[in-house]
């Protein structure tokens, strides 16, 4: 993670946990995120990433291959 917050100025990392999607956008804009991007993992490698943009999205999903 610390590559991907080398290219995101001012970007947190926080484990996801057992938090819904639902619960980490509604508990974002109060610590005033304007963006959340999700990593997903398949086998120890990225799979999926989701951005969402806050307060009401957009929401966009991209699988991550390596083709």
């Amino acid at each position: 993670m610390t590559e991907i917050k080398s290219v995101f100025p001012n970007s947190f990392y926080y484990p996801r946990k057992n938090y819904s999607l639902k619960e980490i956008a509604s508990f974002a804009p109060n610590r005033d995120f304007t963006d959340i991007m999700v990593f997903s993992e398949h086998l120890k490698k990225p799979h999926q990433l989701i951005l969402i943009h806050l307060p009401e999205g957009p929401t966009t999903v991209f699988r991550i291959t390596s083709d």
